[in-house]
C-alpha cells in the first residue's frame, strides 16, 4: 500500500470487501484464491493492482492514466454504493410512511364504527321512548 497515492489508499479502505473481491476476480484472480484472503490481504492485492503498470504500459503517462482510471472506477463504485444506500433508505421511509398511514386508517375506521354503534344505540333508545309515549 506504500506504492500508491494517499487518495487511492483511502479509496481502497472505504471499499467493501465484496467489491475488492470482485475487482480481483475481474483482474484475473481465481475465486478460490480471492475467497481465502482476509480484508488486509484484499486491500494489499488491490493496491498492487494500482501500483503495477498494465502489460505493455511502459510510459509514465500511461501508468498515470491507468492509476486515474482505477481511481475513477473506485469512486464510481463508492458512488453506486451510496446511491444504493440512499435508495434503501427511501424504501424504508416509504414503508414506514405506508404503515403509519395504514395504522391511521385503521384507527379512523374503528372510531367511525364506534360512532355508528353510539348512533345506533341512541336511535334504539329514542324509539323506546317514542313507543312508551305512544303507549300512554
Amino acid at each position: 500500500m506504500d506504492r500508491i497515492s494517499v487518495e487511492q489508499r483511502d479509496t481502497i479502505k472505504r471499499t467493501s470487501s465484496d467489491r475488492l473481491r470482485a475487482c480481483l476476480e475481474q483482474a484475473g484472480w481465481s475465486s478460490d484464491d480471492v475467497a481465502a484472503l482476509d480484508r488486509d490481504q484484499l486491500m494489499d492485492a488491490i493496491a498492487e493492482l494500482y501500483a503495477v503498470p498494465a502489460e505493455g504500459a511502459e510510459k509514465p503517462e500511461e501508468q498515470a492514466e491507468q492509476a486515474a482510471k482505477a481511481s475513477l472506477v473506485a469512486k464510481e463504485l463508492e458512488l453506486r454504493q451510496r446511491e444504493i444506500a440512499l435508495r434503501e433508505l427511501e424504501i424504508r421511509e416509504r414503508r414506514e410512511e405506508r404503515l403509519t398511514q395504514e395504522k391511521r386508517w385503521q384507527e379512523e375506521r374503528i372510531a367511525q364504527e364506534e360512532r355508528w354503534e353510539d348512533e345506533k344505540a341512541e336511535r334504539i333508545a329514542q324509539e323506546k321512548r317514542w313507543e312508551e309515549e305512544m303507549a300512554l
